[in-house]
């Protein structure tokens, strides 16, 4: 739905949730919900600070899935309309342009394996396969090397040099 309120709208009411509680109720739990102590936060946490639990989470799971032959790498942006993070990234090519930029791992059944969040540049070692290459690398360190997996990615991420170290790794 495009907005929330459609869930209970009586247009467009869902059942399965407009039966169970009142959008009153969902705001306030919605309004109520932490995955992290704010207690906890200083000014030289991460910038994802309020989130990497859950992704950590995420990936253990997603870590545990049965190994593709063939797997994707690509980049993925989740909308948002809020203006109050750093973490909002514009991507004019996106049909939905401004949001959070994420980087996943997927296999050719369209299984998620591993997540990692953009949170900003960064410095990297592997800064000599490319400008997108430390990414592929950091999500496919989950997969068994020499298992002659293959990878499917666009330009934005590829070079000759991360070609080479998928090879050297056995990919």
């Amino acid at each position: 739905m495009r907005n929330i309120r459609n869930y209970w709208a009586p247009e467009s009411k869902v059942d399965q949730i407009a039966d169970v509680m009142t959008r009153n109720e969902f705001e306030i739990i919605k309004n109520a919900l932490h995955f992290c102590d704010n207690d906890n936060f200083t000014v030289q946490s991460p910038k994802d600070f309020k989130f990497r639990s859950i992704l950590e989470n995420f990936n253990a799971v997603a870590n545990k899935l049965t190994i593709d032959e063939h797997f994707s790498v690509d980049e993925q942006i989740i909308p948002t309309k809020t203006k109050k993070t750093s973490l909002r990234q514009y991507i004019p090519s996106k049909p939905k342009k401004w949001g959070f930029k994420m980087f996943l791992l997927t296999s050719s059944q369209g299984l998620i394996h591993n997540v990692e969040f953009y949170t900003g540049a960064r410095e990297d070692n592997n800064a000599r396969v490319g400008v997108a290459g430390p990414v592929v690398l950091r999500l496919v360190e989950i997969l068994p090397e020499n298992s002659n997996i293959k990878f499917f990615f666009d330009n934005w991420f590829s070079s000759v040099e991360l070609i080479d170290e998928l090879s050297l790794r056995g990919f």
